[in-house]
């Protein structure tokens, strides 16, 4: 069998599609924490069966994204242990960025990263509401 290239991309399977639709939904907060994730609510709204969707599930929960818990699924809600983890690394990161901006101070870039954190922050904001 031949090896597929690294710069060759396979067409995205309908599992792949609803993976990147349901991964993005609860990153963006349309599904929220602790909701119940129905697969057959989410094959009608993808429009697809509930097998990609069935497939998806089990990828975002490996993800960390969703629970299952009995017998549904649930999208996860971070604990406070996790929350200070992701502010932590947020911390670092940000830190990192400002070391490197102040090294050589290019307008530009620090305009990108004026933009980066404000919207950073505002996401924050809007989590916490």
């Amino acid at each position: 069998m031949e090896m597929l290239r690294a710069d060759e991309r396979a067409e995205a399977t309908l599992s792949d599609i609803a993976y990147e639709k349901i991964r993005l939904a609860i990153l963006l907060g349309t599904l929220r924490p602790n909701q119940r994730l129905v697969e057959a609510e989410l094959a009608e709204t993808l429009e697809m069966s509930r097998t990609p969707i069935r497939e998806a599930l089990r990828l975002v929960e490996f993800d960390g994204l969703v629970d299952r818990r009995g017998h549904g699924v649930y999208v996860h809600e971070p604990t406070l242990d996790e929350i200070r983890e992701l502010y932590e690394v947020r911390a670092i990161l940000e830190s990192g960025a400002a070391m490197i901006a102040a090294r050589d101070p290019d307008p530009e870039l620090l305009g990108e990263l004026a933009r980066i954190v404000d919207e950073s922050s505002a996401a924050s904001l809007q989590e916490r509401s």
